[in-house]
């Protein structure tokens, strides 16, 4: 094992961006994840529109499967039956979300950080 500037321990999301975007500041990095991807979570399947500005210039946008999967609104429920419905349009110009399985997403962000020299 050679040596590193720095070590990131966990590969979800935010360790790989974490690794990823490091690795684009020219240091050597070591990534340490204790799964094997794909790996499956039982959340997280949306990502919130301004997380997809942080993934384009993680240079890993392009990755995300068909892009037929926008988040264009939601609705939220209470257990007393209340719905809260809202539009993305009505938030940021029109700027939406996405939803990609868990362990798609993750495994497109940990390839990406290894791409990037990680």
């Amino acid at each position: 094992m050679g040596r590193y500037d720095v070590i990131v321990v966990g590969g979800g999301p935010g360790g790989s961006s974490a690794a990823t975007v490091l690795s684009q500041k020219g240091l050597k990095v070591a990534l340490v994840e204790k799964s094997c991807y794909p790996r499956d979570k039982v959340c997280g399947d949306g990502i919130p529109f301004p997380a997809i500005d942080v993934v384009e210039r993680l240079g890993a946008f392009d990755k995300i499967p068909p892009k037929g999967y926008r988040i264009e609104g939601i609705t939220v429920s209470s257990p007393n039956g209340s719905l809260f419905k809202a539009q993305t349009s009505k938030w940021v110009d029109g700027s939406t979300g996405y939803i990609v399985p868990r362990n798609t997403f993750d495994e497109i962000l940990f390839r990406n950080a290894v791409q990037h020299g990680v």
